[in-house]
């Protein structure tokens, strides 16, 4: 089982998102998120070397994967198109 930092939307009932955060994301064999983290991750806690260390692997993953939208009816994550600031 492997894991990674992810952004994840949160969306009211609509179905507009409302913020977002990033979790803990846990897949299985087949590389489909299986779970997540129900906190955020805490980016400013601990020893200064350890938040730079934390927001470095951070980065990295968040810059290398597309955001997730949480679909709260069936318990799954969605795929999200990376945000573009053409438009």
């Amino acid at each position: 089982m492997t894991w990674d930092y992810r952004l994840l939307a949160h969306q009211d009932e609509l179905g507009h998102i409302l913020y977002w955060d990033v979790h803990e994301v846990h897949y299985d064999d087949n590389g489909k998120p299986e779970y997540w983290t129900v906190e955020p991750v805490e980016l400013m806690d601990g020893e200064p070397i350890d938040i730079i260390n934390l927001l470095q692997k951070v980065w990295k993953d968040l810059s290398t994967t597309p955001p997730l939208l949480i679909q709260e009816d069936t318990g799954t994550l969605e795929i999200l198109p990376l945000i573009s600031k053409e438009g």
